[in-house]
């Protein structure tokens, strides 16, 4: 499938979390509905949709200080 091992080192939870991050955004986002043929159809859907999902433009965080009362106006 085109992919590699890399182990962490020990005890890094964090290290962990980043990949069940993207694979629960891929068993969400991708896999679902989707039948593969083979590991090229598998491959040439993954990058077809890795395409459309990277044209989005990014959303500048919101920043700066804000009090209770902002949420108001």
């Amino acid at each position: 499938m085109g992919i590699k091992i890399i182990p962490y080192r020990p005890a890094a939870p964090e290290a962990k979390g980043l990949v069940a991050l993207a694979n629960g955004y891929l068993e969400t986002s991708f896999l679902p509905g989707r039948c593969f043929t083979s590991t090229a159809d598998f491959n040439a859907q993954l990058t077809g949709w890795l395409a459309l999902t990277n044209l989005r433009p990014p959303v500048a965080p919101v920043v700066g200080w804000r009090s209770p009362s902002d949420s108001t106006r």
